[in-house]
């Protein structure tokens, strides 16, 4: 189960990437042709928030995946070092 569910988790992650670098090209093209700042500013922002998402969907895959999923598989404690990155990648979930 949790094999599928990193697969799925991967594409999805993949998905926003790749709409986010849509956006950003949308963006690029906007300052190119002289667009307006407001209108700059609000795909600059989309771009923004479909990055922090990606980032939210990738600290979750490594929580779930790489961490847990690890010790799962080869049915290991949890170390104070696993536990210090769980915290540090904690932070991006927020």
């Amino acid at each position: 189960m949790l094999a599928k569910n990193g697969v799925v988790q991967k594409a999805e992650i993949k998905k926003r990437l790749g709409l986010a670098q849509d956006q950003v090209n949308q963006v690029l093209l906007a300052v190119e042709s002289d667009s307006n700042w407001k209108d700059i500013h609000a795909q600059t922002e989309m771009a923004i928030m479909t990055l922090r998402k990606a980032t939210k969907l990738l600290a979750r895959y490594h929580l779930e995946v790489c961490i847990v999923g690890k010790h799962r598989k080869m049915n290991l404690p949890i170390t104070h070092e696993d536990i210090d990155e769980i915290m540090k990648t904690y932070r991006y979930l927020n």
